[in-house]
């Protein structure tokens, strides 16, 4: 790993750890507005930019996979977020939901829950362009309810 992909692993680990303390400590309403609006704002992904997503998603799964805790859909795909907005370039957070039945999901321990409490399932992806970033396994199962731009 050369210094730079290093740099961008520990970034995603800091941003990884501020969503996850978000999402678990925080109401919504404190750091919605770092989400983006709800209004659909225009662009074009350039290559640069769609490289640029790539490395983000992928040190993002790195992180994920190294953290001490469950890194799940929703921190992920606010960390990728911000880390893609510090670089300005546009993405978009979807919140989802989906009967359990339907649910294809990212790891076993979301599934043991889904067979104990069959009801909705939830579910956050973050895309940029055509390219999903966060949460692409299942995704396309979930009907969006919230989008962030």
């Amino acid at each position: 790993m050369d210094q730079e992909e290093r740099s961008l692993l520990i970034e995603a680990m800091f941003y990884l750890a501020l969503a996850r303390f978000c999402v678990r400590f925080l109401p919504l309403k404190w750091y919605v507005n770092s989400l983006g609006t709800e209004k659909e704002a225009p662009y074009q992904l350039t290559h640069e930019s769609a490289l640029v997503s790539k490395s983000v998603s992928k040190v993002i799964r790195k992180a994920a996979n190294n953290v001490p805790w469950n890194a799940v859909c929703l921190p992920k795909a606010i960390a990728a977020k911000w880390m893609l907005g510090k670089r300005h370039i546009p993405s978009m957070l979807f919140l989802g939901v989906s009967s359990s039945n339907e649910a294809v999901l990212e790891n076993d321990a979301q599934q043991e829950m889904i067979r104990n409490k069959p009801q909705l399932a939830a579910h956050a992806w973050l895309k940029t362009g055509d390219m999903v970033v966060t949460g692409k396994n299942g995704h396309e199962k979930f009907t969006p309810l919230k989008t962030f731009y």
